[in-house]
């Protein structure tokens, strides 16, 4: 199970195409739409696993089915993507374990956290 936290984004985004990504692979996910980082900072996560996406993205078929494998195996506490962002390929943290704290930037506040780049697809969108 994950929790998936929907920040605003500069264009108006299709929060459904976001959470219909997640949910062929992930159908226990939990949306919730959030107006900063310092609401997730604070907020009771459930889950082992939280994302942090924006409202104008969504990821590959590939990425989604490649997720649940890096959250069961490994000794990771973040995970990192890729994005296609105007024809550049950019590297973002995006999920993270349920006690990590993160800036206003997506990075995990205390440093020397282990991670790993997942290679198995794309997070699509326009930028922030």
């Amino acid at each position: 199970m994950l929790t998936l936290f929907i920040l605003p984004s500069k264009e108006e985004g299709d929060v459904s195409r976001l959470a219909k990504s997640f949910s062929s692979e992930l159908p226990s996910t939990i949306f919730v739409p959030v107006n900063g980082v310092g609401q997730i900072n604070i907020y009771n996560k459930e889950t082992p696993w939280y994302g942090v996406f924006y409202e104008n993205e969504y990821i590959e078929e590939k990425l989604a089915a490649a997720l649940s494998s890096f959250f069961t195996i490994g000794d990771f506490e973040c995970l990192i993507v890729f994005k296609l962002l105007e024809d550049k390929a950019v590297f973002f943290p995006r999920f993270y374990k349920s006690n990590v704290f993160i800036n206003d930037d997506l990075s995990p506040i205390l440093s020397g956290w282990k991670h790993e780049k997942i290679l198995n697809g794309w997070v699509h969108g326009s930028s922030f």
